[in-house]
């Protein structure tokens, strides 16, 4: 199980219409099914206009349940993914099932959501896109340690499924639970030194996975070459069995021709006459004095027979072949596509992610932000004590 966050947005209909949609289209192919909660209706593009609502009358909810109103929410759109392991097989039940308890975990279950899922890819998944005004209150949810709560709902829902997919995320979740310490505002190099070490462990992750994915891709393309090998093997197969006769025929008829041709002088006489164009009598004297530079003049014309029918099968099997590889090519490239695809995807959510840590105010740590900066500050002071010991070292200037 892998909950990932998408970067907070502005627009509910961008959001939806990426969503409910194929990319770049107006299909909804890889959709299989959505479920709306907090709504009045179960349409989901019906309630996409009752989230805009929600969220462009907050001040006037806020008023109505008797709250302070506060500078006006920017970015109401909360949205993430929970992706299973190609392994599993969850259910549309089961899926949202978990989607339900994410939004518990995060303390929005009573906010208007909606929730899709995908079938894009080799993985299992849904994305839930939830609106954080409270649609009584008005009131935005703050989402801090977000990414923490999924990760250790993620580690829980594992255990009570019988398999730990995600060793690492046990391990970080464990540091986490033993490493705590109360939050002291770090120095400007140390919230540098932390946003640099979690930006650079980000961009490490999405190297491995984009490596691994290009590992797992390998075996789909061969399977493909493989399948255009096959076809051609069946095609050239078909296209002898079909010329078989043919060629039986032939060899048949030209046997037949060759032994009239030798016995008749009936026969000579006709083949001489379509050779020389010339009369009866000229044709007569050519049978009767030249028969053996006709008749092999005669096997000639049959062996040409015999390469024009070769001819005629080889292209056929030519044409078979550029029809397979044809086929071929557009599945390559149907399949290169794919990959590309969910390459920019999960690039684009690692440049989200990583500039959401770089604009991170240094004031607003989470448990691992603290861990971070502790190691950093822990560096730093090495560093500076490293090069005290070289200055002291060192002979002073006169």
């Amino acid at each position: 199980m892998v909950p990932r966050i998408a970067k907070a947005g502005r627009s509910f209909l961008g959001a939806t219409k990426y969503y409910l949609h194929d990319k770049g289209k107006d299909t909804s192919e890889r959709v299989t099914f959505t479920e709306v909660l907090n709504l009045p209706t179960n349409d989901p593009k019906r309630a996409v206009a009752h989230m805009i609502d929600t969220a462009t009358h907050a001040e006037e909810l806020k008023r109505a349940a008797g709250l302070k109103g506060g500078r006006k929410l920017e970015k109401p759109v909360y949205s993430y993914s929970l992706a299973w392991h190609p392994s599993e097989k969850p259910t549309h039940e089961e899926q949202l099932a978990a989607a339900k308890e994410t939004l518990k975990i995060l303390g929005l279950e009573d906010h208007q959501a909606i929730i899709v899922g995908h079938n894009d890819t080799d993985h299992p998944h849904v994305h839930v896109i939830v609106n954080r005004v409270h649609p009584e209150t008005g009131r935005a949810t703050v989402m801090s340690n977000d990414q923490l709560k999924l990760s250790k709902w993620a580690e829980e829902y594992e255990r009570k499924h019988g398999k730990i997919l995600c060793a690492q995320r046990v391990a970080n979740n464990d540091n986490r639970r033993t490493s705590y310490r109360k939050y002291s505002n770090p120095s400007r190099r140390e919230h540098y030194a932390w946003r640099k070490a979690q930006s650079d462990a980000l961009w490490e992750d999405y190297r491995k996975e984009r490596d691994i994915a290009h590992r797992a891709y390998g075996p789909r393309f061969e399977a493909l070459w493989n399948k255009r090998n096959a076809r051609i093997a069946t095609d050239k197969a078909a296209l002898k069995d079909h010329y078989r006769p043919q060629w039986r025929h032939l060899y048949a008829d030209q046997r037949t021709a060759l032994a009239a041709y030798d016995s008749r002088f009936s026969e000579r006489l006709k083949y001489a006459m379509r050779q020389t164009h010339s009369g009866k009598i000229r044709a007569f004297i050519s049978a009767v004095v030249s028969d053996d530079v006709m008749r092999r003049q005669f096997i000639r014309d049959q062996q040409l027979a015999r390469s024009q029918l070769s001819k005629d099968q080889l292209s056929a099997i030519d044409q078979a072949r550029q029809q397979a590889n044809d086929i071929w090519v557009a599945e390559r490239d149907g399949l290169r596509d794919h990959i590309k695809g969910q390459n920019a995807d999960r690039l684009e959510d690692t440049r989200a992610a990583s500039k959401e840590i770089w604009s991170s105010p240094a004031g607003s740590a989470s448990e691992a932000q603290e861990r971070a900066r502790e190691a950093a500050s822990k560096k730093l002071r090495s560093d500076a004590k490293r090069a005290k010991t070289r200055t002291k070292g060192r002979s002073p200037k006169p």
